[in-house]
């Protein structure tokens, strides 16, 4: 694993940067996941770095230390796209943010380590059976004609969320101890929740997202498109179910040294 600082500026792009506006949205609205939950992951892998044994978890710990860093880069862009969006069409996308923050917040201050441990690792399972998808071009199979900005940022977000896959898998699992079924019921559990919450917010989003150009014009919004994408994002989540899931044997998207390759120009 390693930190990388790609050149993304989103200035002047179209908030409607593709051609299928319920596809677009749906990205539009995915974005605002990471620009709030990684500042929230990193917030609970700095609490859960305190609880490991620096000598016999040494290397986890310079694992979580990477992890952290990696994330503060994906949602320093991603909040910068979401900016951009808001402040040109989409001003009540705030009251979605203000919402999805004040939330991460009352769960840091009212629930347990190991609780917000397995939220974690249940958002990263999410985002690994989405990378390959993303990575190996699933968006634009979908939006052929869109500007590329947007793409770039998704396909270098999930191949560092595949390179960085075992770090809340293991962190969960040092944190829970050695007893295989509550490490799975613990780990399904944040999954189940994690899925509910963040689902249900990118829905909300997204309708909203939609609404704004639905009612600007008489191009109307094609849906198939969108569940189409949740449902190839979704499909990669029914071998997370399993009690022998072990991130570690996920095998890669085909582009990902393609794209780590470019990220680290």
């Amino acid at each position: 694993m390693q930190v990388r600082r790609p050149p993304f500026d989103f200035t002047g792009i179209n908030p409607l940067w593709g051609g299928d506006i319920a596809a677009v949205h749906m990205i539009n609205a995915l974005g605002i996941v990471p620009a709030f939950v990684e500042p929230f992951l990193i917030k609970v892998m700095q609490r859960a770095k305190e609880k490991l044994d620096p000598i016999s978890d040494a290397g986890l710990i310079r694992d979580i230390e990477v992890f952290n860093k990696q994330e503060a880069q994906h949602f320093k862009f991603h909040v910068a796209l979401n900016r951009w969006i808001r402040e040109h069409g989409y001003e009540r996308m705030e009251q979605y943010e203000r919402k999805y923050a004040a939330e991460y917040e009352q769960m840091l201050s009212s629930r347990s380590l190991l609780w917000l441990l397995s939220y974690c690792e249940g958002f990263e399972s999410m985002g690994l059976a989405s990378a390959s998808a993303f990575v190996d071009g699933g968006i634009e199979e979908m939006l052929p004609d869109a500007d590329p900005r947007p793409i770039a940022l998704w396909r270098w977000h999930l191949a560092e969320e595949y390179e960085h896959r075992t770090v809340a898998f293991r962190t969960l699992k040092a944190v829970c101890g050695e007893n295989p079924w509550t490490f799975y019921w613990v780990r399904i559990r944040g999954l189940l929740y994690a899925s509910h919450h963040i689902g249900s917010t990118v829905r909300g989003l997204h309708r909203y997202l939609v609404e704004v150009d639905g009612s600007a014009g008489p191009k109307r919004p094609r849906l198939r498109s969108s569940a189409r994408m949740l449902g190839r994002r979704s499909s990669g989540l029914f071998g997370v179910l399993s009690p022998h899931y072990d991130p570690a044997l996920v095998p890669p998207p085909k582009r990902l040294s393609e794209i780590l390759s470019w990220a680290e120009r």
